[in-house]
């Protein structure tokens, strides 16, 4: 009986070794897998979060560039300086309205059908009274409001509902006092396209455009691909008096019916907010799935854990002193084993309290650029980023916070060489510490996401806000702040000299043939113009056939005429388009720095008013 209970005792006994065992084991196992899918899985989202605020970020350049695109189209019309002193003439009575209509309706249809997507112009004295109204909705449009709102949209019944965006500029004389009003309006087809680009999440976002001033919001319907009308809910209100409208933010809000994902990004130079809308589940879809296969390689190791250390332990049950030093080696090869970064995408590498590798995956290899057969296990990590990171705050920033805190999260870029070519990548980084029992750290985790598309789509639409997209010549903003810069450097007993170039003829061959071919005219003459510039010099379009050159540090003011003569015969040499050959010819206007302005913007008036002058003396000649 004895014998019996003692054969039941060390039954029940080992079944609760085995038991305690195993339950050891897997608990183990999930704590090292959530030890290592935790922090990836956090990593994932942060990336998801601000590979989709850079994009937000993105998209708001590209819609405000457009926009100021349509205000530069005002400020030109507005600027005319022979058509402004008609207005002026007028409002001093030195004229009558109909003089002034003769005057003002024909020089600005001309300008006012080179426009793209312009649908109307209508120019107003400051009593409200209709000067001239031109483009082709012009009529249509003249029962609007006279505010000088700078930004809003309007429709039209007719023709078929069709939307606008109003652009209003005031019209000031020389005293800075406002004169008149002109209101522009421009077809929504460029916006609507870039709204359509916006679709990340496959057509599951909402896109509102959001009046911060008004309330009034825009959606944009991607199946229609057509732009409404839509008011906010009262919960959208609230959550965007409670956004940061300087900066880009990202909300997450749960509610009963559906957990929804915010990005609220402002614009900078206009009162808009741009409002995507996506459901949470959509928007971190890549975080979710990588988790998934996280855990179910976890649950494979941890039922292939479980099964081998049963097989081990049934027969070593009898030897307790084997069995207690083979249970510890089988929990040392399931963490192994467990290890999660082996099988992620994600680059990662474990390193000892000084930053010293001791571990890393083959996503890390492929980040840096090199075979995964090199050696570096012992290296330093900081040897691997880019000479350039360490000049930078960042860097600094870097080793001050894993030492105070830790943990750091940032940009950093990182080099290596592989068969003689150096090679630089950009990350995003996220290290965290692991400590041991006394609360020292042991060592670092390091994960990597690469963020090198990100950059170059980045510098693209930094290139693309400053580049005129016909001509790949500098744009008027550039021109600007290139004229900004060179007055700023224009040496003592030097001019700096600004021609302002406009074509004459160029209406004519856009009327005869079409804009395909005004199109391609411009194109040759940005090239001729890129060709004859000196090196130092800096030649753009203003708008329209308009364009500028700065030529800076000139010993004299008749170096400028020199010049200016020589742009006349290389642009007037015929051009060939297609099987045409087209003869056009340029005014230019010439204005010198300091002696016709000691700022930019009088410079540009200057050069104008003188360019006009080489019109009225009969074209295709300068003066100053």
């Amino acid at each position: 009986m004895d014998s019996s209970l003692s054969r039941n005792q060390l039954r029940s006994a080992r079944k609760r070794i085995i038991l305690f065992t195993l339950l050891g084991i897997l608990l183990t196992g999930a704590l090292v897998g959530a030890s290592t899918t935790v922090p990836m899985y956090k990593s994932a989202r942060a990336h998801i979060e601000q590979a989709n605020i850079i994009n937000s970020k993105a998209h708001v350049a590209a819609i405000q560039n457009q926009l100021s695109q349509y205000h530069i189209i005002a400020e030109q019309l507005t600027s005319r300086t022979e058509i402004k002193k008609r207005l002026e003439a007028y409002v001093a009575d030195d004229i009558s309205l109909a003089e002034l209509r003769e005057f003002t309706q024909p020089r600005l249809q001309e300008p006012a059908t080179q426009a793209r997507h312009l649908a109307g112009l209508i120019r107003y004295t400051n009593d409200g009274t209709i000067v001239s109204a031109v483009g082709s909705l012009a009529e249509q449009l003249r029962r609007f409001d006279l505010t000088d709102t700078a930004f809003k949209t309007v429709m039209l019944e007719e023709p078929k509902s069709t939307k606008l965006i109003r652009i209003a500029t005031p019209i000031y004389d020389q005293q800075q006092q406002q004169i008149g009003l002109d209101v522009l309006y421009f077809y929504t087809d460029a916006f609507t396209k870039l709204l359509s680009n916006i679709d990340i999440f496959g057509g599951k976002a909402e896109l509102y455009l959001t009046n911060m001033d008004t309330g009034a919001t825009l959606s944009f319907d991607y199946h229609s691909q057509e732009i409404h009308y839509r008011r906010l809910t009262e919960r959208e209100k609230a959550f965007l008096l409670k956004t940061n409208t300087r900066q880009t933010t990202l909300l997450n809000h749960k509610d009963k019916q559906q957990d929804l994902t915010y990005i609220f990004s402002p614009f900078e130079s206009h009162p808009l907010m741009l409002i995507v809308k996506v459901p949470t589940r959509t928007f971190y879809q890549a975080a979710y799935q990588d988790l998934q296969w996280a855990i179910a390689s976890i649950v494979a190791m941890l039922l292939f854990g479980t099964l081998l250390g049963h097989i081990a332990i049934t027969p070593l049950i009898r030897r307790l002193a084997k069995q207690a030093d083979e249970l510890k080696q089988n929990t040392i090869e399931l963490r192994i084993a467990a290890n999660v970064f082996e099988h992620t995408h994600e680059p990662i590498a474990i390193s000892d309290a000084n930053l010293t590798l001791m571990r890393a995956n083959e996503g890390f290899y492929e980040l840096l650029g090199i075979p995964n057969d090199t050696f570096l296990i012992g290296r330093n990590l900081l040897d691997y980023i880019s000479p350039d990171s360490k000049q930078h705050s960042g860097y600094s920033t870097f080793l001050s916070a894993i030492t105070k805190h830790n943990s750091w999260r940032g940009e950093i870029w990182y080099q290596s060489e592989a068969d003689g070519r150096i090679i630089s990548t950009p990350t995003l980084q996220s290290t965290t510490a692991v400590k041991n029992h006394n609360g020292e750290v042991e060592y670092f985790i390091h994960i990597f996401s690469d963020i090198s598309e990100q950059k170059i789509i980045e510098n693209q639409i930094k290139r693309q806000a400053s580049i005129d997209t016909l001509t790949s010549l500098p744009n008027r903003g550039s021109m600007l702040f290139a004229l900004k810069r060179a007055i700023h450097k224009c040496q003592p007993e030097k001019y700096c000299a600004l021609l302002f170039m406009d074509l004459d003829g160029f209406k004519p061959v856009n009327d005869q043939h079409g804009h395909q071919i005004g199109d391609k005219l411009l194109r040759q003459v940005a090239q001729r113009l890129r060709s004859i510039v000196r090196e130092g010099d800096f030649v753009g379009r203003y708008g329209g056939d308009e364009f500028l050159m700065i030529i800076n540090q000139l010993p004299s003011k008749a170096n400028s005429a020199a010049r200016s003569q020589a742009i006349i015969e290389h642009l007037s040499t015929p051009y060939k388009i297609e099987h045409l050959e087209i003869n056009i010819g340029v005014s230019v206007g010439i204005a010198h720095y300091p002696s016709e302005g000691l700022e930019a913007e009088k410079l540009i008036q200057a050069a104008d008013e003188a360019m006009y002058r080489a019109k009225d003396a009969g074209r295709n000649r300068y003066s100053y």
